[in-house]
């Protein structure tokens, strides 16, 4: 179980207390500029809290209900805790960039930037077009001998772990800390089109008098630029067509569907994931506009909808697990499906980091003669076991019985840029024997970590004798920040909770060497199926 005093910021335990830490006031750099906050920013220990007031200064919408909060960014919805310091209601900045796919990271020690990270590049004919996780801004250029078309998009970054998908002949580089410069050769002296490039997650910029060629080496007389050749695929997402639903992004890395419909009231959207990808919204009060037997595109297997009552009600099934996020309006409702961080590839390609709970001076929960960090320690073991045998990279933070502070647990994950972080616990209550079975917890509103959550939540599911409760934000515990250990993570991470230690039944459980093994391949066909291997 991990101690939910010591997971709050600023509560002090005896003895085993986590850092208290400090709000001091910080700048946020998002993407091209860095506006004036009043009141500011704060920093408190690796997570930047924006002002409520202030998200307006970035563009995005915010609804605040109690203790939660539903914030829209450029078409993207996200929900997120606020907390309170002092009178003024805050966001986790870093951690909404990080459920959006954006990058972050402090430039120094109260300054933090928030970057697009590109994912698709695309060049055909007389057309540049790019596509990243925020808005951007550009400046196009030509460069002779020979000719080329020249973008540079500033407030952007290469994620050289994650690299775009590129189709046709372009080439990319990260031309400094804050711009990707891309770069199209072409077969004649090409003229750029003049006009508005507004700042939006897909840029597009056109030519007249050329069309993009095969780029050829660079000569000794040639006017160099930094250039890389990048590895993709070909990718051409079909058009919107009023009216009808349809897939108008269609990518591995996001696809975006939109189904008009009419509506008689308020529509409350409601989401659920079922086992085999797929999910059901739900949306109150609406009929929709158009017919359709199904839509399948690059992830999408099939969509159909179905009218129960009043209400309609869409079954979206994947062809692999991903990130859906919905932002209903008054005539349509867009999903967003987004790949998940460190997802692809193979296992044997990743690094993962697995914190056993607890350890040392910090025993964690107890029965008896029976502590919390001598069950997690071995169940830890069982899984890096596991995933070496996949051929992935593995770091524990304790292999025996060392005593960690929460704060450095990510750490180890963060400075081994590692793709996953998974903490192991064992549970607890105060009323013995009145719960039981395992929970797997994400923090905040992350939907990557949530999706990792839900599959391996769901493979403990299948294996345990006892019951598996699903995923849940930290939020539903520690209100007002969530886990230490999970809200300093980067990466991709959960806590599993593995069963309760003051139950009769699952302490039998508990200690059976078989049911430790159940439970640590459990976890790594989650990550496996979140991986899509």
């Amino acid at each position: 179980m991990i101690g939910l005093v010591a997971a709050l910021p600023g509560m002090v335990m005896p003895a085993l207390a986590a850092p208290v830490d400090t709000p001091v006031a910080a700048t946020i750099t998002y993407t091209y500029s860095t506006p004036a906050l009043k009141p500011p920013a704060l920093k408190i220990g690796d997570e930047c809290f924006l002002p409520v007031k202030m998200a307006s200064k970035f563009g995005w919408g915010v609804s605040v209900k109690g203790e939660k909060a539903t914030v829209k960014i450029d078409g993207r919805e996200v929900t997120t805790f606020v907390r309170a310091i002092g009178n003024t209601p805050y966001l986790p900045f870093r951690s909404i960039m990080t459920s959006v796919g954006a990058v972050t990271d402090w430039t120094g020690p109260t300054s933090i930037r928030a970057m697009s990270r590109i994912f698709k590049i695309e060049a055909k004919g007389n057309r540049l077009e790019v596509l990243g996780t925020l808005p951007v801004k550009v400046t196009p250029f030509i460069v002779k001998n020979p000719d080329r078309v020249v973008l540079d998009i500033h407030g952007a970054v290469i994620d050289a772990s994650k690299p775009p998908e590129a189709n046709g002949e372009v080439r990319y580089a990260q031309f400094s800390k804050d711009t990707v410069r891309v770069v199209v050769q072409v077969d004649g002296t090409p003229s750029l089109r003049s006009g508005d490039r507004p700042s939006t997650l897909v840029t597009a910029v056109e030519w007249t008098g050329a069309n993009a060629v095969e780029i050829q080496p660079l000569s000794a007389t040639s006017n160099p630029l930094p250039e890389v050749t990048p590895e993709g695929v070909s990718l051409t997402p079909p058009a919107n067509i009023a009216g009808i639903p349809a897939l108008v992004t269609d990518t591995p890395e996001l696809s975006i569907l939109r189904i008009p419909y009419k509506t008689t009231g308020g529509s409350n959207v409601t989401v659920r994931r079922e086992d085999g990808n797929v999910y059901l919204v739900r949306i109150p009060n609406a009929r929709p506009e158009g017919d359709f037997d199904s839509l399948e595109g690059v992830v999408v297997k099939s969509a159909t909808y179905a009218v129960a009552s009043n209400d309609t009600i869409l079954r979206l099934e994947l062809k692999r697990p991903m990130g859906v996020s919905v932002e209903p309006a008054n005539d349509r409702l867009t999903v967003t499906i987004t790949r998940p961080r460190s997802a692809g590839g193979k296992l044997a390609e990743k690094t993962i980091v697995v914190d056993p709970g607890h350890g040392g001076a910090d025993a964690g929960a107890r029965s008896g003669t029976l502590y919390e960090k001598n069950l997690t320690l071995p169940i830890s073991k069982m899984v890096v076991e596991g995933l070496k045998d996949h051929g992935a990279t593995v770091l524990m933070t304790r292999s025996g019985d060392a005593t960690l502070k929460l704060h450095d647990r990510p750490k180890v994950a963060n400075n081994s840029n590692a793709h996953f972080f998974v903490s192991v616990h064992i549970n607890s209550n105060t009323v013995a024997n009145s719960q039981s079975g395992s929970f797997v917890y994400y923090h905040g509103g992350d939907a990557d970590s949530k999706l990792l959550a839900d599959l391996i939540s769901e493979e403990i599911g299948k294996v345990s004798e006892l019951k598996s409760h699903g995923s849940r934000s930290d939020m539903t515990v520690a209100k007002q920040s969530g886990f230490a250990v999970l809200r300093g993570s980067k990466m991709p991470g959960v806590l599993v909770e593995v069963a309760y230690i003051n139950n009769a039944k699952d302490r039998k459980y508990l200690q059976s060497a078989e049911f430790q093994r159940k439970i640590a391949n459990a976890i790594i066909k989650g990550i496996k199926a979140y991986i899509g291997e």
